[in-house]
């Protein structure tokens, strides 16, 4: 279940200096990996400011066009045909500063309906089985123990990038990762959210309210 501070965590990794620029592409475009239909995964705290996760759900990846009217998708992608062991996994080791993506029995066209494994699309994407995304950390902060938010820079899969209808090489900034802890450090929910190119300057202003609101939040909580 969404968290209901989670739009919140977006912008403000702006603050902490994980978002970087492009001058080849727009704002508005993303590519979202969702736990939809599938949650789970391990988080540790490893000392020294580090932390790592394994086996991170994913099962939706939404290509979006946040100008657009309604909820803008433009393409979607599900991980395997529906069951838990097919999903996508998220594993990374911010010590180890490696951060990667698998699809293990590869990526799937979501159909028009933009929902996973509901049938009316599941059209194998060839080329998308094995590590769908790897890139490094700019930096994390852990939000008290309740959400662990990341950012960076990353690569992906070619045909995954060519099903999305964008070149090989695109470059593109997971602006969050957003990891929802339980009360006893379990995996809620997580999110990654992937800017085709951000534009600085709003993305900081953003980032600066948002994170001011979402303390305010927990202080009245």
């Amino acid at each position: 279940m969404k968290k209901s501070f989670s739009g919140m965590l977006v912008a403000a990794l702006a603050l902490v200096g994980v978002l970087g620029t492009s001058s080849n592409a727009s704002a508005t475009l993303l590519i979202d990996f969702d736990q939809s239909v599938f949650d789970g995964g391990t988080f540790a705290t490893l000392g020294g400011g580090n932390y790592s996760g394994s086996g991170i759900l994913f099962d939706t990846i939404l290509y979006r066009d946040t100008a657009a009217p309604g909820t803008g998708n433009i393409a979607g992608l599900q991980c395997g045909t529906g069951l838990e062991a097919d999903a996508c996994t998220l594993n990374f080791n911010t010590a180890l500063n490696t951060f990667t993506v698998t699809a293990p029995t590869g990526l799937w066209n979501v159909g028009a309906d933009f929902k996973p494994y509901t049938g009316d699309g599941e059209v194998f994407v060839a080329g998308t089985t094995g590590t769908i995304l790897s890139g490094t950390f700019n930096n994390w902060i852990d939000l008290a123990g309740v959400a662990f938010i990341a950012g960076g820079t990353d690569t992906k899969d070619p045909e995954m990038l060519s099903f999305f209808g964008l070149a090989p090489g695109t470059p593109f900034i997971f602006a969050n990762t957003e990891i929802h802890l339980g009360a006893n450090g379990e995996v809620l929910e997580a999110d990654l959210t992937n800017i085709v190119t951000p534009e600085p300057a709003t993305m900081m202003l953003l980032g600066t309210g948002l994170l001011a609101a979402f303390r305010a939040r927990r202080k009245s909580a």
